[in-house]
């Protein structure tokens, strides 16, 4: 053996290395380094027995032999060598048959997550819990038998009431599927989490969420809320009182006035990263102007990162009265509140209702911005003739006008010729699907790599032009072959 493998720093980096290996070959790996030899065997097996996608292998070491008719079990001590090393497990399936009666309060002792989905919310207490655990996730799942979901939901319920007494130091839960009262009322028990993520639909109660947002220590939430109702929502919360006091990441699903009474709650200069799921307006999204004032009032100095995404369909928004009016959508005016966000490094807002002109506006509104995506092109998809449109011009615009930006999309092709400006900070760039690529491939890129020549990353799902693009940035030796 060489010197270096028994410097055990070496070794065990060489032991992470074998984790990039694909499919099921970083366990079989692991199990043939632990055989080699003696330094060797407790690396690798820590690797091995970290992360269990199921008790399998263990009930495999704890599998009887009939002698004579007596059942023969692995010897406890032995057993420990194993359980001691696990870390996280996922439990999808029930455990009926396993050996419980005679295991400790805590089969995996050092275990730090653990996932329950589907039936294995019913595990048994013992084999998800650990003084150490940080981070629970559960997926009540589906059924056509109602009851069984109910009884999936209490039970995860029952689990997480043992954990919270167990595991006082929980950081992470995530809570996917229907929410029984008591599911609901174990969820607003963790006082303590830093993270937290509910898609419970409709089942999570506004008690819940009410709860949740007086967690003096939650930075993350994901949450799922189109059906609570902004009114319910400020009668629980106490009169005063601020809301989500550490919040710092913030990704919901709501409609406007449920988004105001959160906002109007929030303190000064937390929130850093907001995700918006608007639920379906048919009057358009005028109504998010004060609402947008109310998040620069909050968030001016502290936002970093700002996506909206909105349910409705442009073919469904309501026609005005006036011929000389047309529908609402996402308009430099209706945004104009965001112009406060000078700290801006990301902005995710799909399909608005720009022209080239406004991609300068944006610009001088946020001189910070590092990454800009307003959607890809789709030609299938229909454009109503009120909406503005960005050109391939907008592609010189946003050279001239971003100097800093660093990945862009933007839901019109670029130019096949007549290029003017270049960036030299861009290097990722995404597009969308381009209709002629035996015609415009050749000019697509050459145009996008004269404009933005630091570019090293193009996701198309144009093979021809991806496949062009590779051809010549690795023919200027950018990238290796």
């Amino acid at each position: 053996m060489h010197s270096a493998l028994l410097i055990d720093e070496v070794l065990q980096l060489i032991f992470d290395f074998c984790s990039d290996l694909p499919d099921t070959e970083p366990k079989w790996t692991y199990a043939q380094l632990a055989r080699c030899c003696r330094a060797w065997k407790d690396p690798a097996l820590d690797r091995l027995w970290d992360r269990l996608n199921g008790v399998g292998p263990l009930l495999a070491l704890m599998a009887k032999q009939e002698e004579d008719g007596q059942q023969v079990a692995l010897d406890t001590s032995v057993l420990r060598t194993y359980t001691d090393r696990v870390r996280r497990i996922a439990h999808h399936d029930e455990l009926k048959n396993a050996a419980t009666l005679h295991m400790p309060p805590a089969v995996f002792p050092r275990l730090e997550s653990v996932a329950l989905s589907f039936q294995g919310c019913t595990v048994p207490h013992q084999w998800a819990l650990s003084p150490f655990l940080q981070h629970v996730s559960v997926n009540v799942g589906f059924s056509r038998d109602v009851q069984e979901v109910l009884d999936r939901s209490n039970a995860a319920a029952r689990l997480l009431h043992d954990i919270h007494t167990y595991a006082p130091d929980l950081r992470s839960l995530q809570v996917r599927g229907r929410m029984t009262d008591l599911l609901n009322a174990a969820v607003a028990s963790f006082t303590q989490l830093r993270s937290l993520t509910i898609q419970g639909n409709s089942s999570l109660a506004p008690e819940t969420f009410a709860a949740v947002a007086t967690f003096p220590h939650l930075q993350s939430l994901e949450v799922h809320a189109g059906h609570l109702q902004a009114e319910t929502f400020l009668e629980i919360v106490h009169p005063g009182m601020s809301c989500f006091p550490a919040l710092k990441e913030l990704s919901i699903r709501t409609g406007g006035d449920l988004l105001s009474a959160i906002l109007s709650r929030m303190p000064t200069g937390v929130l850093t990263k907001l995700h918006l799921d608007m639920d379906e307006c048919v009057h358009g999204p005028s109504y998010m102007k004060p609402i947008l004032a109310l998040l620069a009032q909050k968030a001016s100095t502290s936002l970093r990162e700002l996506h909206i995404e909105d349910r409705t369909d442009l073919e469904e928004l309501e026609v005005p009265s006036r011929p000389e009016e047309t529908p609402h959508w996402y308009t430099t005016d209706v945004l104009a509140p965001l112009a406060r966000m000078k700290h801006l490094h990301r902005v995710v807002l799909r399909d608005p209702d720009f022209s080239d002109a406004d991609l300068e506006a944006l610009s001088k509104w946020w001189p910070a911005l590092a990454h800009l995506d307003l959607g890809t092109y789709d030609p299938e998809t229909h454009v109503p003739e009120w909406k503005a449109r960005l050109t391939p011009a907008a592609y010189g615009a946003v050279a001239k006008a971003f100097p800093g930006l660093e990945s862009l999309s933007l839901p019109v092709l670029p130019p096949t010729g007549g290029v003017e400006g270049q960036q030299r900070m861009l290097s990722s760039l995404t597009l969308g699907e381009v209709p002629n690529p035996s015609v415009d491939a050749v000019a697509i890129v050459d145009t996008i790599l004269t404009m933005f020549p630091s570019v090293r990353y193009l996701d198309c799902p144009t093979t021809e032009v991806t496949e062009r693009f590779e051809t010549v940035v690795r023919g200027r030796g950018r990238i290796s072959a």
